[in-house]
């Protein structure tokens, strides 16, 4: 059981899920949007399955579609789930995403316009 729990779960989620979730988010970090960064993580939950099944023997009509939709909802939901601790920050090195010089300013620098956390969907 141990075993087939490894090759099924462990395993894929070390060697194929974790490097494509850094991957990712290391690619959503100038976007200030929650909504996208929820999008690209179930986008890499969903290859990490299809990968998954593929690489022990299914195809991608019959078991690994499927499966990645399990796994694409589940990293997406994990995501989502951890929205309300994200702290958008201003980078120097993406100027685009971090607002204007003038709102910058304005909120002493820390490119926030609210006191508080956004909602998924709302820049801030």
């Amino acid at each position: 059981m141990a075993g087939t729990f490894a090759m099924y779960a462990i395993l894929p989620a070390i060697f194929i899920g974790a490097p494509l979730g850094l991957v990712a988010g290391l690619l959503m970090r100038p976007v200030r949007n929650q909504w996208w960064h929820v999008l690209a993580l179930g986008a890499a939950g969903f290859v990490t399955g299809c990968l998954t099944m593929v690489l022990m023997g299914g195809d991608l009509g019959t078991g690994a579609w499927p499966y990645g939709l399990g796994t694409a909802a589940a990293s997406a939901l994990g995501r989502f789930a951890v929205w309300r601790r994200v702290t958008v920050h201003p980078d120097p090195q993406y100027p685009a995403a971090s607002g204007t010089a003038e709102e910058n300013h304005n909120d002493g620098g820390t490119g926030a316009s609210g006191s508080g956390p956004s909602t998924p969907g709302q820049e801030s």
